[in-house]
């Protein structure tokens, strides 16, 4: 097995239902590499999206995706959700899968309308 050019950590995350949220993974360099990386969160549970592609550079470190949960989120706690590392080395594709992380989805607040 290669060696892994970088492992990335995250704190557990909790969202609400119709909420946008940034979140961040700690970046570990390992292997130093040329170029940037792209990366992809994966494993996010249905109602959970994010359009952030974070980009990884050689001594970068942290990256954030901005998470959006809507109204049909599945409730409670999703693990094993992780990171995809998308870079080139030597001309050739290299994909790496790091970063276990959790979130925990909860109910949308209710904003009580004011009376007058």
């Amino acid at each position: 097995m290669a060696d892994s050019f970088v492992s990335l950590a995250a704190q557990p995350w909790s969202i609400q239902r119709r909420e946008t949220k940034k979140v961040k993974f700690t970046a570990e360099h390992k292997t130093v590499f040329k170029g940037e990386a792209r990366v992809r969160l994966l494993g996010l549970p249905k109602g959970v999206s994010t359009n952030s592609s974070p980009v990884l550079k050689s001594g970068t470190k942290e990256i954030e995706f901005e998470l959006t949960a809507t109204d049909e989120a599945l409730l409670g706690q999703a693990t094993g959700l992780n990171c995809e590392v998308v870079l080139t080395v030597a001309g050739e594709e290299v994909i790496q899968r790091t970063g276990r992380a959790s979130l925990r989805i909860d109910p949308a607040i209710a904003v009580e309308a004011k009376s007058e």
